[in-house]
């Protein structure tokens, strides 16, 4: 069990014996199915989601096979993904964290993540990634065991995150890698943030580019060698990153430590942040593009769950999220900008501890969640909009 399984069971059971918010302002019904991936029974661990420009969902998947995890693609043949084909990437000792995925403007599935200490880009040949070919971006055994959160530029061409070895000339810092093109046989590189000192760590990064292909990120630093974390974000303000400002977002409530990131940036270029902790559940809305300061925009206790991941916004730019209480996988689509109130989407499920979830907010309004129960396999939820309107409840 890594440190991300008991964060995640952390946040879970510290709900149990709470109750759901009201369903009455519901905008559509999720179709939830049990995805095969592997043999019968075999456990996963991590979960992505990402939209082809048809709107099928396609989905990065890690098994949790002790020192022979596989990396899967499932490409779903519909909307609902009540069918679709899992294709097997590569099996390595351990997947450390959550590798990315993008799906290319061919509509072929990009992939970047670890590899046995090392790190590899996984170029699929195919729109359902039934051979690859890959790029060593650094060697087995070099020490990247971090997530690797990925996005697209303007160019088409891949761009993700990792944390470097802790024994190398980057202690620990946190790498912004930029494919020169789809294929990222070759790339540039930029350090974005770096711990303060030698027993801090930095850990759970998100990425987000905005229209002008200036990158942000945002991601959590320990305080030394303790369990305690702050909340910052690194917002370049070019596209080579040769200007970077680093905001400290949030830093830990009376009760809670912040465990997770999410990121998006708006049309207006400003980034928007999510923060999950149980004593400070807010989205963290930057106030300026640097994001210099931050505005905090607590949750209404209508937006239920301590555990929230899967920030998206709506075409008019609301914020809209996954979250998980026991027994409920929630969508929750914010009415306006402040986020005082909202629409949260609903589907029931036996679990009660999470390993982990996602969510992903399509451009007509269509929310897809996926999740994996404590030791159990993957599960998808499609709650397609109403095709009268254009996004979701508008």
């Amino acid at each position: 069990m890594n440190a991300r399984h008991l964060s995640l069971l952390a946040a879970a059971t510290a709900l149990l014996g709470a109750a759901p918010a009201d369903q009455a302002s519901a905008a559509c019904s999720f179709t939830q199915t049990e995805l095969p991936i592997g043999a019968s029974g075999t456990p996963i661990a991590h979960v992505r989601i990402a939209e082809r420009a048809d709107g099928r969902p396609v989905l990065m998947v890690s098994d949790d096979v002790q020192n022979q995890e596989t990396l899967w693609v499932y490409s779903c043949a519909n909307r609902l993904c009540t069918s679709g084909q899992a294709s097997q990437v590569v099996t390595s000792t351990n997947f450390f964290e959550r590798s990315g995925i993008v799906v290319r403007n061919d509509g072929r599935p990009a992939l970047v993540g670890s590899y046995r200490g090392g790190l590899r880009y996984f170029d699929c040949v195919d729109a359902d990634c039934t051979s690859v070919n890959w790029v060593e971006i650094w060697p087995n055994a070099t020490g990247i065991f971090s997530a690797n959160p990925m996005v697209l530029q303007a160019n088409g061409a891949p761009a993700f995150l990792y944390i470097d070895s802790t024994l190398g000339a980057r202690p620990g810092h946190l790498i912004y890698h930029a494919c020169d093109d789809d294929s990222c046989e070759s790339g540039s590189e930029k350090t974005l943030a770096v711990p303060p000192d030698s027993t801090s760590q930095i850990f759970a990064p998100s990425l987000a580019i905005d229209a002008n292909g200036h990158p942000a990120a945002s991601y959590l630093v320990t305080h030394g060698a303790s369990t305690s974390a702050d909340y910052l974000i690194a917002r370049c303000t070019d596209s080579a990153c040769d200007a970077i400002t680093h905001t400290t977002l949030a830093v830990p409530s009376s009760i809670s430590n912040p465990t997770r990131t999410d990121l998006v940036i708006r049309g207006d270029g400003r980034p928007l942040a999510l923060d999950s902790q149980g004593g400070h559940r807010a989205l963290l809305d930057c106030n300026d593009v640097p994001c210099s300061s931050a505005t905090d925009r607590m949750l209404p206790p209508e937006a239920p769950g301590d555990l929230l991941f899967g920030l998206d916004l709506t075409s008019d730019g609301r914020a809209a999220f996954g979250s998980f209480f026991p027994n409920w996988m929630n969508a929750w689509t914010c009415a306006d900008a402040n986020c005082a109130s909202g629409t949260l989407d609903q589907v029931s499920t036996p679990a009660t501890v999470l390993v982990e979830a996602d969510h992903l907010r399509a451009a007509d309004g269509s929310q897809f969640l996926a999740w994996i129960p404590w030791g159990s396999t993957l599960n998808f939820a499609t709650c397609l909009a109403d095709p009268i309107f254009a996004d979701g409840f508008d």
